[in-house]
């Protein structure tokens, strides 16, 4: 079975640690879903880039965050972190 894949964007990073947003809980749902392996995730380096200039109170939790889900030890683009400019091929049959 093929596992989805998902792209996180700047703001999922951030509800995840914002009580105060609706959206926290399924936040919370979604990053247990992908720990569990029910999601492939994958990020680019703008949202590398805006994670790096978030407040410091948050910034370290959010980088720590994207660390625990996209495993940068095997290499940004095994895991699917793309430079801005890089073309992506799509593989219809994933």
């Amino acid at each position: 079975m093929i596992t989805p894949r998902i792209y996180l964007e700047t703001t999922v990073f951030n509800y995840y640690f914002d009580q105060e947003r609706d959206a926290q809980p399924y936040t919370l749902t979604l990053f247990a879903e992908i720990k569990a392996g029910k999601y492939e995730p994958y990020t680019s380096e703008y949202v590398t880039n805006e994670l790096n200039k978030a407040p410091s109170e948050k910034q370290g939790k959010m980088l720590n965050l994207m660390t625990e889900v996209v495993d940068l030890r095997e290499g940004y683009k095994k895991v699917g972190i793309f430079s801005p400019m890089e073309v992506v091929e799509h593989d219809e049959n994933s």
